[in-house]
């Protein structure tokens, strides 16, 4: 089942705000996410799961070697 798009742009915002708070990076993501609220102030319904989970994929990526990724040769 697909999320709506506000949905999905506020759950990739708020993983942005995670990632970079917790990093101590500056970043917009509260004011943009505040910007976002339904008009009655509620968060639209996101998953908290996903939210977590790829703020965690991201973090492990920053601190692991990762493989390169392999690419398609392009065509000619």
């Amino acid at each position: 089942m697909s999320l709506p798009p506000n949905c999905r742009e506020f759950e990739a915002e708020s993983v942005c705000y995670l990632v970079c708070e917790r990093l101590g990076i500056d970043n917009l993501s509260e004011a943009y996410l505040h910007a976002h609220l339904q008009k009655d102030g509620q968060v639209p319904s996101i998953s908290l799961e996903v939210v977590m989970a790829a703020s965690g994929l991201i973090e492990r990526m920053g601190k692991e070697r990762l493989p390169l990724r392999k690419t398609s040769p392009k065509p000619s």
